[in-house]
């Protein structure tokens, strides 16, 4: 794979009982413009936009985003009319797809420099608005104020809950050296709305 976080979405998924095979519920269909990509919670089905995607990074972020919102389909309790839950599933897909990494020119333009902690506020206000976004682009009744506020109810603790890694993936895109290991055995308190324990 090229995109480390995809084979461990995909092990996950495996692990978890997850239907996910390429063709089958992984699919390339032309979409409409301004997607390039979508979960269908019904079938359980992701797509990929073949008439919109046209570059081998973008559909491996495309693919690693999509394979989120499965994961928490599949092994959370998703109430996908619930914007909250949404909203949640979109910043943790905007997380740990990689769209929210940084480019060492980004993070000139931006005065970050390396320090970890404005990395992570980066990556924050990064995920925030794709998320914001993705709410907009789908639910054409909410103001852009609505759905801020929808994400801002939310956005710190999904952005923290890196479910089925063991961390945050690196916002650097530069740092290659880490593997994002699986999120073995050991017990974390969730972060976000979805992903509690049945009582």
């Amino acid at each position: 794979h090229d995109h480390p976080g995809v084979k461990i979405l995909l092990e996950a998924l495996r692990k978890a009982g997850c239907p996910t095979k390429v063709g089958h519920r992984i699919l390339c269909e032309p979409c409409p413009d301004g997607f390039q990509g979508g979960y269908d919670a019904v079938n359980k089905e992701l797509v990929i936009c073949e008439n919109q995607v046209f570059s081998r990074s973008t559909a491996w972020n495309v693919l690693a985003h999509e394979l989120v919102h499965t994961y928490d389909d599949c092994t959370a309790h998703v109430d996908w009319d619930n914007l909250e839950h949404w909203a949640c599933s979109e910043v943790r897909a905007a997380t740990l797809s990689g769209e929210c990494s940084l480019g060492f020119s980004q993070l000139a333009r931006a005065g970050f420099g390396l320090l970890p902690w404005k990395l992570r506020l980066a990556g924050l206000a990064c995920s925030r608005r794709h998320a914001v976004r993705s709410l907009l682009s789908l639910q054409e009744q909410l103001s852009l104020k609505e759905a801020e506020q929808v994400v801002d109810k939310v956005v710190v603790r999904c952005y923290v809950d890196s479910s089925p890694f063991a961390d945050i993936p690196p916002l650097h895109k530069h740092k290659t050296s880490r593997c994002w290991p699986l999120d073995e055995p050991k017990k974390k308190e969730s972060a976000n709305l979805i992903r509690t324990e049945d009582k």
